[in-house]
């Protein structure tokens, strides 16, 4: 199994490229049997309400932005 560098888009704007879901990394889960994931967190709506954090596998979130959040 490949090594992942987990930290490479903590707190960098990020898109999954299935759904078009963007967020900040917040989170990575790395299992024995493979599928990692990152957690993505929304920006806070225009309505001000906080939207859920989702779960994407790792080949399908590519990085938005290069500076930090």
């Amino acid at each position: 199994m490949a090594e992942i560098d987990g930290t490479k888009f903590f707190e960098k704007q990020v898109t999954d490229t299935v759904t078009g879901f963007t967020g900040t990394c917040i989170g990575l889960c790395q299992y024995t049997t493979g599928s990692d994931q990152y957690l993505i967190a929304p920006r806070i709506g225009s309505d001000r309400l906080y939207r859920d954090s989702h779960w994407f596998d790792v080949g399908r979130v590519v990085l938005v932005v290069e500076n930090e959040i």
